[in-house]
């Protein structure tokens, strides 16, 4: 534990996160602070397929977008004025479609795995393109509120950044602590060579 907090790059990247509303000053506003970190969230997600595993996924884009759109139907239509239930089912809905697509993607390696899960991005977004009077189609969806939360209004920028930074933060830990485990030791074996750590015992399909 004490080997993570000497780590120079988390420290300067949470200075730097500390100071980003800050930079108003040179024209990044409060809110382009947090989108920011919300499609970093989705990179640091790919980076376990791409950079620890190897695999060459065109279909990440699926779940950060089922996930949103998930989120935002389940408040607008069951939970109104709720964010971190709709938050949770929305994770685990995505959870279950990703294990589906898992499943069958895996079976399959190399360009094929790759030309799979671009065939899958692609269904995805024809669907949500399409199936205008649920997902709002081309014009989107509408209507998520954010509400107070412990207190907090998440309505106000600053306040809705912090949210997203705290969240960033526990993504980083949680995903430093992954890739140092066993398991991680394990994506990267199936990085390297695929079929030498099937010999040894390990089920790279899974």
């Amino acid at each position: 534990m004490s080997a993570y907090y000497k780590n120079p790059l988390l420290i300067l990247t949470v200075c730097g996160l500390l100071l980003l509303p800050l930079t108003e000053l040179t024209g990044l506003t409060t809110t382009t602070a947090s989108e920011i970190l919300i499609y970093a969230i989705a990179a640091l997600g790919f980076n376990i397929l791409l950079g620890y595993t190897g695999l060459v996924s065109f279909g990440h884009g699926i779940f950060f977008g089922v996930a949103a759109y998930a989120a935002s139907i389940i408040q607008v239509k069951l939970m109104p004025g709720f964010i971190i239930t709709p938050m949770i089912l929305s994770v685990l809905f995505t959870t279950i479609l990703g294990f589906g697509i898992g499943f069958l993607s895996l079976r399959l390696s190399g360009v094929y795995f790759s030309l799979l899960t671009l065939s899958f991005a692609a269904m995805t977004f024809y669907v949500i393109y399409r199936w205008t009077h649920f997902t709002g189609g081309e014009d989107g969806y509408g209507g998520m509120e954010r509400p107070t939360l412990f207190g907090i209004d998440l309505n106000n920028q600053t306040a809705f950044f912090y949210m997203v930074m705290l969240i960033f933060i526990a993504v980083v830990f949680l995903i430093n602590r992954l890739v140092n485990s066993p398991f991680g030791s394990v994506l990267t074996a199936i990085r390297e060579n695929s079929q030498r750590a099937s010999f040894i015992g390990y089920d790279v399909k899974k």
